[in-house]
C-alpha cells in the first residue's frame, strides 16, 4: 500500500469520527494505546542516576551467568539474519543483543539492577514484549540494523528537523483537503497547531521530584544491549516498529536523545510494534504537555490518528505522566 493511501484511510477514519461526534472532545477511551494495558502487573522502578556509560560494552558470553556481578537468567546471543537484512554487506559480524531465553518474572526488579551497573558494564537493560501471534520473539530473525543510521553516524541528523520532516510526511494529501467538512476536522485534530511542525517544546521546569519512579511494566523477555545511553539501544538493536512512518530509526535515536536531556526519559521496553519510555522529568502543566505532543505525534502519528484523535485529548493524558508508550500500526 502507498504512503499516500495510508495516509487518507488514517485520516478518513479520524475525520469520520470527529464530524460524527460534531467536532466535540472525543471520548478518552479512544486514547488506549498512550496508556499501559489491563493487566500489566510488573513494576520498574527508575532512579535519578545518570544513565550514561563511557563506552559501550561487551555482550554476555555463551555460558557468562552473571554481569556487573548481577546474575543473569538463561539466555543467548542474537544475530541479524543476513538473509533478511535490506544490506547484507553493512550486516553486523556479531551479535547485536544477549536475550533471555524465556519471558523473566520479576523482571522491573533485574532490570533495575542491570541498569545501576549500567555506568559500568555498558550494557542497557530493556523489557522485550511478545505476543501471542508471535511467541517465539520478533528479535530472533526479524531485526535490521543496516537501514538504520547508528549511533556514530548521527553528528548531523537535527531533532526539530527531523520533527517537522515526520510531521508534514504525517499530514493529508493535499487533494483530500479539498472537502471542507474533512478539512475541519483534520484542523480539530491539530489543534491548537496547523500543518507545520510548531517547533521543540521547552524542557519543562525543574521541580522537586522523588529519587525514583515506578511504573506499569508488561512482563517479557529480559535483553542488553551494548551503548553508550538509552536512546541508542533501538538503533543498535535494528528494531523496525515504525517501518510504515520510516525504515532509518536513526534520526528517531536523535529524538529520544533528546527526550533524554529535556525530561529524563529512558527507553526501557521495546515490542514488535511499540515502544515504551519512563520520563523522570514529564511535562506538569498544559502548555508543556500540548508542546511535547505535537512531538510525540510528529514521531508516531498512530498515537492520535488511531488513539486519541486530538492532540490536545493526548497532551491531557501526558500531563504529569511518567511511562510514555508508543504504538505504530
Amino acid at each position: 500500500m502507498g504512503d499516500r493511501v495510508r495516509r487518507s484511510r488514517r485520516w478518513a477514519l479520524v475525520a469520520a469520527g470527529v464530524m460524527v461526534a460534531g467536532c466535540g472532545a472525543p471520548d478518552n477511551g479512544g486514547a488506549t494505546r498512550a496508556t499501559a494495558p489491563d493487566g500489566w502487573r510488573e513494576k520498574l522502578t527508575v532512579t535519578d542516576a545518570d544513565y550514561q556509560a563511557p563506552r559501550a560494552g561487551v555482550l554476555p558470553a555463551k555460558g557468562v551467568t552473571d554481569v556487573g556481578g548481577v546474575a543473569l537468567p538463561p539466555g543467548h546471543l542474537v544475530k541479524v539474519d543476513r538473509s533478511k537484512v535490506a544490506s547484507p554487506a553493512k550486516s553486523p559480524r556479531g551479535p547485536v543483543a544477549w536475550v533471555s531465553d524465556a519471558p523473566v518474572a520479576g523482571i522491573g526488579s533485574l532490570w533495575q539492577k542491570l541498569a545501576a551497573q549500567f555506568p559500568e558494564t555498558g550494557l542497557w537493560p530493556l523489557a522485550l514484549e511478545s505476543s501471542p501471534s508471535d511467541p517465539g520473539g520478533w528479535w530472533d530473525g526479524d531485526l535490521d540494523p543496516t537501514m538504520s543510521r547508528q549511533p556514530g553516524e548521527l553528528g548531523g541528523v537535527d531533532v526539530e528537523s527531523t520533527l517537522a520532516v515526520w510531521w508534514a510526511e504525517a499530514m493529508p494529501p493535499a487533494a483530500d483537503l479539498e472537502d471542507d467538512a474533512f478539512a475541519a476536522a483534520v484542523d480539530h485534530t491539530l489543534a491548537p497547531f496547523g500543518p507545520a511542525f510548531p517547533g521543540l517544546a521547552p524542557a519543562p521546569a525543574r521541580v522537586d521530584r522523588a529519587r525514583t519512579t515506578t511504573v506499569a511494566l508488561a512482563g517479557g523477555h529480559l535483553a542488553l544491549v551494548a551503548v553508550e545511553r538509552p536512546a541508542d539501544a533501538p538503533s543498535v538493536l535494528g528494531w523496525t516498529a515504525p517501518i510504515n512512518y520510516y525504515n532509518d530509526v536513526g534520526p528517531l535515536t536523535v529524538v529520544l536523545r533528546s527526550w533524554e536531556r529535556r525530561y529524563g526519559a529512558v527507553v526501557v521496553g521495546l515490542g514488535s510494534d511499540t515502544l515504551t519510555l519512563v520520563a523522570r522529568r514529564p511535562p506538569r502543566t498544559e502548555r508543556d504537555a500540548l508542546a511535547l505532543a505535537a512531538e510525540h505525534f510528529a514521531a508516531c502519528p498512530d498515537q492520535v490518528l488511531q488513539g486519541s484523535q486530538t492532540i490536545a485529548n493526548y497532551a491531557s493524558m501526558l500531563r504529569g505522566r511518567e511511562a510514555w508508550r508508543f504504538w505504530w500500526d
